[in-house]
């Protein structure tokens, strides 16, 4: 398993979205603060933690359909009758 392309694929894929979520949801109170001059302090807890889901569910649909859009296309299609990559370990 561990010499696996498709593993590993998998392991790079999931590490990049959760570096990429993570990021995003650190930065938005920096970003609304120094860049739309947005004083945090000044809006109840409940909103500024609503901001991070607002934010992270258009760009996750988004991604989605990309996604979708790639799987559908013939990016990623491969000949019906060719063999499976997949081996057991």
């Amino acid at each position: 398993m561990i010499r696996s392309g498709p593993v590993w694929a998998i392991i790079t894929a999931h590490t990049c979205h959760n570096w990429g979520n993570y990021t995003i949801l650190i930065c938005i109170p920096m970003y609304m603060k120094e860049v739309l001059k947005f004083d945090v302090k000044q809006v109840p807890e409940i909103l500024l933690c609503s901001v991070e889901h607002l934010c992270y569910k258009p760009i996750n649909f988004c991604v989605n359909i990309s996604a979708c859009h790639t799987r559908s296309s013939a990016i990623a299609e491969r000949p019906r009758d060719a063999p499976c990559q997949l081996k057991p370990c």
